[in-house]
């Protein structure tokens, strides 16, 4: 739903004789790219539109920039970085409207630097944060990059039925706690969130030793790897 409210509007407002970049879309992760132009591209495909992120083939995109520039481009801040400063081949400076996806996860110091570079290659456009979460740290950088802005807060309009469920394991291990409680439930889907990537392996295991359907997915396997794995997951070739 978050991705459509500013898709859809964006895509009326954007003129398919123009072929200059109209629209630029960031997002944080490389799968959030192909999941927002898997999206733009069931709603239409009416436009130009190139997404760029890592492990693409870089040469053959730049090439393509010689000749031509996308109507909408979905992109991680790094790479607009390369494309557009780096390489000199993208021109984001005609954009009319910009938007940061996972806004929350954009307000570190890396990326932080990268929008010291982006913005003020911007003209003037319309910029828009989306995000699940706004947290009172992230209004000194809201200000600082944006100025004056609305804030719509939709989770005040809306109670969702969700049950949080906390379970205090006391001295028992976390690994010992998950499979008993795995043996009580028998979720369509579930996603197991591990805190730290080196902890992954053990839980995986743990999970095929005890018979379950599990797939393990973290950001060493690479792009493409990792796409076909989230295809698999859409595909619900596993439970966990």
């Amino acid at each position: 739903g978050k991705t459509h409210a500013y898709l859809l509007p964006i895509l009326s407002q954007i003129d398919p004789s123009k072929t200059y970049v109209q629209a630029l879309i960031l997002v944080p992760t490389n799968e959030l790219v192909m999941q927002v132009e898997r999206m733009l591209k069931e709603v239409t495909e009416a436009f130009i539109v190139k997404t760029y992120y890592g492990g693409q083939n870089k040469m053959r995109e730049q090439e393509w920039l010689l000749k031509h520039q996308p109507q909408i481009v979905i992109s991680t801040p790094q790479q607009i970085v390369d494309y557009v400063f780096v390489e000199k081949r993208l021109k984001i400076h005609t954009s009319s409207y910009v938007v940061f996806d996972e806004a929350d996860m954009m307000f570190d110091e890396a990326f932080l630097s990268m929008l010291d570079q982006i913005l003020p290659a911007i003209q003037q456009a319309k910029f828009m944060l989306f995000s699940a979460t706004i947290h009172q740290t992230m209004e000194p950088f809201m200000k600082r990059y944006f100025g004056s802005y609305d804030l719509i807060d939709t989770t005040k309009k809306h109670d969702l039925p969700i049950t949080y469920k906390l379970i205090n394991i006391k001295y028992q291990s976390r690994m010992d706690a998950l499979l008993e409680v795995l043996k009580h439930i028998n979720p369509y889907l579930c996603f197991i969130f591990v805190s730290k990537k080196e902890n992954q392996d053990a839980v995986y295991n743990q999970l095929l030793e005890h018979g379950y359907s599990a797939i393990n997915i973290n950001a060493s396997l690479g792009v493409k790897k990792r796409s076909k794995l989230i295809e698999d997951i859409n595909n619900l070739k596993y439970q966990y």
